[in-house]
Formats: structure tokens, C-alpha cells, sequence
């Protein structure tokens, strides 16, 4: 029996009986169920993330994205419109530019969107956005990136990743333990300071990473018919 205590934060975090019963609706029981595990082995269960925060990852479309979020410990992923061969954090701002949740280092744990970020700044990227205009000359790489388990990270929802941003000098300073934040979707931000904790395992240009990973659903990360021609004929 699930205690009153938890019961009060389930609801308090926006959790009900009937909006749990349209998740599993819409993705059955088992794989439901499967995600719930998974979730409470990382850390990521409903009494600590509000039910606004994980709808939206736990739709039809997204299961496999959601359980590779969850499955990956140890290896995440950096799109770069540039080639090189190790971070180095006064290049931070060069890619996106954005910062939407803090500045550091932006990694995700599934391969979705990796080609996107890859091909942000090149003539051919879906849109561009902030410091995003396109570049004459660009070399969208995709890397992974190891050794994610060294990292102390602050589970977060969108909200409170924002409100952080807002006093990231003081939050990094009150909680010098803290290596970053990462959201329930497995977006990670390393701020400056830990990125040496974390190393480049491999690396391959953005169309050598799509044809080896066919069966992803990537975001749409480029509108050149010839290149996605290339790679799924």
C-alpha cells in the first residue's frame, strides 16, 4: 500500500488517477509499467516530477526516446557544428547559443536530437534561431560522450531548470557539489567547471551517425532532399 505521505506529493506534483489512466491508455500497462521502473531505479519517479512535466514523454511516439533517457547511465550525446577532438568550455555559446536552461555544456541522452544541434549552423538546418545563422563553412559532428556517471547532476523540471539559470553563480556557489541539471527527458547541462569530468568516446559526422542509427526518429535536422536520399535511398 502506497503511503499517505507519498500519496499527498503524487497529487501535490499534479498526479491522478485518471491522468495515469491516460498515459497507459495511450501507451499500455506494460510498457507503462516498464517506464515506471526504470524511472524509480534513476531517480525520475512521479512523487519527485509533476505530471505536466512527464506527459509529454510518455506518448506513443516517444517510448523508445523516453526508455533510452532512462536506460543510459554512462553515455550521452553532443551535436557541434564543428570538428574537434575535446571540450573546451570558452567555446560554450559557439553552437545554439541559447543557454535555455544555464550555460554549460549541452548533452542529451538519447540520439534524437544530436544531428539537429549538429546541423544548426549549416545552410541546410530546418530553422535558425539566436546566434544560429548560417555558416559558410561547417563540419556537423556528432559526438558520445562517456564517463556521464562521474557527474553529480540535479534532477529538474523545466521550470525550476529556468529558475536556476537566474542565479546560476549562486546556486553553483551554495552547491559546489553539483556538476549540472538535467531534465526528465535526459537534456543535460554540465556546467563549466565539471566538464573536465567528462570525455569524448567517439565521434562521427552528422550523415555517418544517421545511417548507423536508420531506426531513430531524429528531429528533422535538415531540408536537403539529396542528403537524406543518401542515407535511406
Amino acid at each position: 500500500m502506497v503511503s499517505i505521505s507519498i500519496l499527498r506529493t503524487l497529487v501535490k506534483n499534479g498526479w491522478t488517477i485518471a491522468n495515469r489512466k491516460s498515459i497507459v491508455s495511450q501507451i499500455g500497462k506494460k510498457t507503462f509499467n516498464e517506464i515506471s521502473q526504470l524511472a524509480a531505479k534513476s531517480g525520475r519517479s512521479g512523487d519527485k516530477v509533476r505530471y505536466s512535466d512527464v506527459k509529454d514523454f510518455l506518448q506513443v511516439g516517444s517510448v523508445a526516446s523516453t526508455k533510452e533517457a532512462l536506460t543510459n547511465t554512462n553515455i550521452a550525446y553532443h551535436g557541434s557544428p564543428f570538428q574537434f577532438d575535446f571540450f573546451d568550455v570558452s567555446k560554450i555559446g559557439n553552437g545554439e547559443g541559447m543557454n535555455k536552461y544555464c550555460k554549460g555544456l549541452y548533452l542529451a541522452r538519447t540520439k534524437r536530437i544530436a544531428p539537429f544541434y549538429a546541423n544548426i549552423r549549416s545552410k541546410d538546418a530546418p530553422l535558425h534561431f539566436g546566434s544560429t545563422k548560417a555558416l559558410e563553412h561547417t563540419t556537423p559532428t556528432v559526438y558520445t560522450v562517456g564517463n556521464i556517471d562521474n557527474l553529480n547532476l540535479k534532477l529538474c523540471t523545466p521550470i525550476e531548470a529556468k529558475k536556476i539559470k537566474g542565479i546560476q553563480a549562486e546556486f553553483q556557489m551554495h552547491h559546489p557539489e553539483i556538476d549540472g541539471i538535467e531534465l526528465l527527458n535526459g537534456e543535460i547541462t554540465v556546467f563549466p567547471e565539471s566538464v573536465k569530468k567528462i570525455s569524448i568516446v567517439d565521434k562521427k559526422g552528422v550523415i555517418d551517425f544517421v545511417k548507423g542509427n536508420k531506426s531513430c526518429s531524429f528531429r528533422e535536422w535538415t531540408t536537403d532532399a539529396a542528403k537524406i536520399n543518401s542515407i535511406y535511398g
